[in-house]
């Protein structure tokens, strides 16, 4: 799993803010996807 990360360089401690950023873009794009129904 970590060996996905190592080309690309990223901190450790990045991830956690990381993987938060995206599931809060995870839950906007849902919540306005049960807008539009």
């Amino acid at each position: 799993f970590m060996g996905l990360f190592a080309p690309l360089a990223i901190p450790p401690v990045v991830l956690p803010s990381l993987i938060i950023g995206l599931a809060l873009m995870a839950g906007l794009a849902l919540s306005h996807l049960q807008k539009k129904i």
